[in-house]
Parts: C-alpha cells; structure tokens; sequence
C-alpha cells in the first residue's frame, strides 16, 4: 500500500471512530447508539486499500459477520465543475494549512511572520466563512446525490471484496457519510412549537431519504446503513 493509501485509511478509520465516540459519550438516539457501537467491531488490516475503505468483523448476539463500511463525504460548500462536485470546503482548509505552514518556516527561520502571509490568512479564512455562508440546501441536495449515487453503484463490488475476506461468513455493507453543513439558527416547526435544533448529528430530512430509497431500489442494496454525522 502506498502511503498516501495508507494515510486516506487512517483518516477514515479517524473519522469513523471519532463518530462512535460520539454516539457513545452523548446523548443521541439509542438505535444510532446500539448501530454505531454493533459496527465498531474488529478491525481487519488489509495489506491493499482496497473498496470497501474499512472491513470490521462485527458479532450480533452469537453470531459474527464481516461488516465493509464505505466512507464518503458530502460538502454543502461544494461547486460543480464538469460532472462533479468538488469541496470548496476542502480547497479552502487545503490553502489555509499551506498557508500555516509557510508562517510556521518563514518564523522558525526569522522570528517573524510577514505581513503578506499574515493576509493570505484573513482572506482564505473570510472566503470560507462567506462561502459556507452563502452554501444553499440545494446544493447540499445535489452533491449528496451526486456522491450517493455513484457509492451505490458500486455496492456489488463492494460486498464481493467483503465475501473474499469473509471466507464464507455473513457479510454485510454500511455507508458511512461525514456530512459538512452549514444550517445557521436552524428551527424545526412541530406541531404548534418552534424548536431550535442544537444537535451536531444532521436530522434527516424527506430529500435525503427519498435519495436513499430511490438508490436502494434502483443499485439494489440488500442492507444498507447510512450515517450522517454533521459536523
């Protein structure tokens, strides 16, 4: 594996695992919980980064199955470009570390920072901000579908690389989606009340399931789990 693969795994195996911890240290819905906590089973360390990203051997009472979970991303700060979305939010933390970086040398050799890089840093910060800002559901709609669709896909190459690891043992496949959003003062109408939602997990909104379902029928996923986890 090279280590570029090698440092993707990790990361997503970051992300993943910080999610469990999320869903075990606070207080989200309890068959999120009981999942989240079903599929952080053993980790098998393959030598090839190959699809799904992670395989975990998982037990559901007496009986123990070999889980693939494909980790993606879904950006609301995100542009088109050709026939893909691209992460506007990506790009900007991208520049902004380079940006760092370049301080952090230019000090380490001066004991300063220039007044040029100390700029670049204000206006990569503000474009993020103000792109986040102006983001728009739709967006969010569109590039979800975008990177949902293609997953599903590919849900029979997946579960074929988990049956080879299985060795003949019950397998199953996860989606697991790290979700950027930017919902500002967010309320959800009830009813006669208004609520404020403070919650970091995303709600699932009627689009995004309908997203689901529709994909689940038409790539024919046998059991899929999606995560959402908004940060």
């Amino acid at each position: 594996m090279s280590t570029a693969d090698e440092i993707k795994q990790e990361n997503e195996r970051a992300v993943f695992l910080s999610a469990c911890n999320f869903c075990k240290s606070n207080n989200v819905h309890i068959r999120t919980k009981s999942i989240m906590n079903y599929l952080n089973g053993v980790y098998i360390d393959r030598d090839k980064n190959d699809k799904p990203d992670l395989i975990n051997k998982c037990t559901k009472g007496e009986n123990e199955r070999f889980v693939g979970i494909e980790v993606f991303y879904v950006d609301q700060n995100s542009k088109k470009s050709r026939e893909r979305y691209k992460s506007n939010t990506l790009e900007s933390r991208s520049h902004l570390e380079d940006i760092y970086n370049a301080g952090h040398e230019q000090y380490e050799k001066t004991g300063n920072v220039s007044p040029e890089l100390c700029e670049k840093v204000l206006k990569e910060g503000y474009k993020l901000a103000q792109n986040g800002l102006s983001s728009q559901y739709q967006t969010l709609l569109s590039a979800f579908e975008h990177h949902f669709t293609h997953h599903a896909s590919r849900a029979k190459l997946y579960r074929d690389n988990i049956e080879r690891i299985a060795d003949s043992k019950e397998i199953e496949l996860a989606f697991f989606i790290e979700i950027e959003t930017f919902f500002h003062d967010l309320f959800l109408n009830e009813r006669t009340s208004i609520i404020q939602y403070k919650s970091k997990l995303m709600p699932f909104f009627s689009d995004i399931v309908s997203i689901i379902s529709v994909q689940m029928t038409s790539s024919a996923l046998i059991c899929p789990s999606a995560f959402l986890i908004s940060k």
